[in-house]
């Protein structure tokens, strides 16, 4: 079979336009992909840091339960406004898990102050080991 000049430019000019598409669909299909990751990384970040701050003065507050049960309630709004935020990107499969760790962390009854929920739950452990743990479990959904 012989091919004209013109049918052999017409076939190449097809591959041309279909490896184009296929180019341009490549390239959009990973860009936005790239633009997702990119926006998980920078949430999860935002998460991680709204913790910062109630982690670090944990750390430096070396008095009583009062001071903590303050630093722990004066903070609870601000935590919870971030793992509502974040709670997007979280995967559907771990759902249940944040809510849970998220619960873990804060809940108390009306007899016990937030301070006391961490001092008195758990003898064999220090309150600032417990709180580490409660917090770590819930900024291990936070993969950067």
């Amino acid at each position: 079979m012989n091919l004209t000049a013109y049918e052999l430019s017409a076939i190449s000019g097809g591959f041309a336009i279909v490896g184009a598409l296929i180019g341009a669909i490549s390239a959009y299909r990973f860009g936005i992909h790239l633009a997702v990751q990119q926006q998980r990384r920078i949430a999860a970040a935002n998460f991680r840091a709204a913790f910062s701050y109630t982690i670090s003065q944990m750390t430096l507050i070396t008095k009583g339960g009062s001071a903590k049960n303050d630093l722990l309630l004066s903070t609870f709004p601000d935590l919870a406004v971030a793992i509502e935020t974040y709670r997007p990107y979280v995967a559907s499969k771990d759902q249940a898990a944040y809510e849970q760790a998220w619960q873990q962390y804060h809940s108390f009854s009306k007899k016990m102050s937030f301070a006391d929920y961490y001092i008195k739950t758990d003898q064999e452990q220090h309150p600032e080991d417990l709180f580490k743990r409660r917090v770590d479990a819930i900024l291990n959904f936070a993969h950067l």
